[in-house]
């Protein structure tokens, strides 16, 4: 039910995975698209001109692809040292303590070198829009330098800083142990597909909210199969059950796991908005791929190794991948780290890593190394550090301000306003909600608080 990896990649960053808002999950994201293509989430990295996506299907269990380890192998990827021979017993020689839990202090650093590793080890081909984001990310440095920014600027009710300051409150437990576990089964397959809710990951963050208590978030409530249920997603909500499979939902986080030993996903069956059993296949050439629901089962296959999902056609079909400098028309038809430019697989755009360099929307700049794009000028000019009156905003791909503020239209960072002031769009309250007189009014709304959950 509540799963901290699904918090990480949806609140806060790349590869189109959802944002934290309301919307069900997508029914497909298979079909890619170019090196130009824009994404737009909730609470991570703004790209204009995209339409929102819920990320697609979060997938079960799936075997890691290529053989590709798990990050957490053998060498911690935050670079601590394992608690070797930490602990003597009966004052003979010491024992392997294993691994050290992660602190909470740490764990959005351990996240994201765990993330940024991953974008620049795993094959390309696993990456699907990742992989404009990898070239965007410079290198697995400046990834790192720029994303535990974008992890901390969310400040939904199921951000990272909403989640630590609950455990300080004591609506949520955390336990370090589950989360260096849950580190440990990163592999390359999230990138692409997502994690999924089922796991030890669910045991990272548990709540301590009883049944009929107060919540603002799924993640407060106690047990595996509970909710936080609000209608209108006015806070404060109340602790329930979560929902069964065929039941109608509005988001993921509602839907049972059955004590998260299986995956499951708010999904649209034709009809309705449904809770449904999510399974992955892994599809061989010419095999059928893209997602398919049947009752209250969905099932995604993507391609294996070496092949794409070609929805050209009537039904999408597992096709071999182009040869380098081969034909194409999508991105995705290529190899390794090759785009698709004007009908041939070859080398990315290039992207603009210092103010002045020249760009466009097609070759932009990278926010993660300090620079955004300028429209008027096609040239890159530099941002801001996400405080309060730094510069925000630009055309493209940007970063967000810090937690508690806003990009104005000024272009300014700008604290958020409390509820009861006055607003014109959500951005601008701390409650995420700025509402509007029922049956019109003024122009001017009023900031409040919205779960999010």
């Amino acid at each position: 039910m509540k799963n901290i990896v699904s918090v990480f990649l949806s609140c806060s960053v790349l590869l189109a995975l959802v944002g934290c808002g309301d919307d069900p999950v997508a029914a497909d994201t298979d079909a890619g698209g170019g090196a130009d293509a824009s994404i737009t989430t909730d609470s991570g990295l703004a790209m204009d001109g995209a339409t929102p996506t819920d990320g697609g299907v979060l997938v079960d269990g799936a075997t890691p692809v290529d053989g590709a380890t798990p990050v957490d192998g053998a060498t911690p990827v935050d670079g601590a040292t394992p608690v070797d021979g930490a602990v003597p017993t009966d004052g003979g020689s010491p024992v392997d303590a294993g691994p050290a839990p992660i602190a909470l202090t740490e764990l959005a650093d351990t996240y994201v070198a765990a993330y940024c590793n991953l974008l620049f080890t795993c094959p390309s081909a696993l990456l699907g829009e990742g992989r404009f984001i990898k070239l965007l990310a410079v290198d697995e440095a400046t990834c790192r330098g720029s994303l535990g920014r974008l992890l901390l600027s969310d400040d939904g009710s199921n951000s990272l800083p909403a989640q630590i300051a609950a455990v300080t409150d004591g609506t949520l437990t955390y336990d370090g142990n589950a989360a260096r576990e849950c580190v440990a089964t990163f592999t390359c397959d999230i990138l692409d597909s997502g994690p999924s809710r089922a796991g030890v990951c669910e045991n990272v963050f548990v709540g301590t909210v009883a049944s009929g208590g107060d919540c603002v978030s799924d993640l407060h409530c106690a047990g595996t199969d509970t909710r936080c249920v609000s209608p209108d997603h006015i806070c404060p909500g109340t602790c329930g059950a979560a929902l069964a499979l065929g039941d109608e939902c509005s988001r993921n986080e509602e839907c049972a796991t059955a004590g998260g030993t299986q995956n499951t996903v708010c999904n649209y069956n034709g009809t309705a908005q449904v809770c449904m059993l999510a399974v992955r296949e892994v599809g061989a050439l010419d095999d059928a791929c893209g997602t398919t629901t049947e009752g209250t089962t969905l099932t995604r296959v993507t391609c294996g190794t070496g092949l794409y999902c070609d929805s050209s056609g009537e039904a999408p079909v597992c096709h071999a991948l182009a040869a380098s400098g081969g034909t194409c028309t999508d991105t995705e038809q290529c190899p390794g780290d090759e785009f698709c430019n004007e009908g041939t697989c070859g080398a990315g755009p290039t992207i603009g890593t210092d103010v002045g360099d020249t760009c466009s929307e097609s070759a932009p700049c990278s926010p993660f190394a300090g620079v955004v794009y300028n429209g008027e000028t096609s040239m890159c000019v530099a941002t801001g550090d996400g405080t309060v009156g730094s510069a925000c905003g630009g055309d493209g791909f940007t970063l967000p301000c810090n937690a508690g503020l806003y990009c104005s239209d000024a272009s300014l960072c700008t604290a958020r306003k409390a509820d009861g002031m006055s607003c014109i769009n959500s951005d601008e309250c701390v409650g995420g909600d700025c509402r509007f007189a029922v049956g019109g009014g003024p122009l001017m709304g009023t900031c409040a608080t919205q779960c999010s959950l």
